[in-house]
């Protein structure tokens, strides 16, 4: 039983990293929008 909570908590924090790296990914390539307010000069 030990192993098997292991298992689920190691796949969580898989599951946790995709999607964090997949919102990052996608944020790096829409860019952030604020960036416009920033640059005018």
């Amino acid at each position: 039983m030990k192993a098997i909570k292991q298992e689920l908590a190691e796949a969580l924090r898989e599951e946790e990293l995709f999607w964090r790296q997949k919102c990052r990914e996608e944020w790096l390539r829409a860019g952030d929008r604020n960036t416009k307010y920033f640059t005018i000069v």
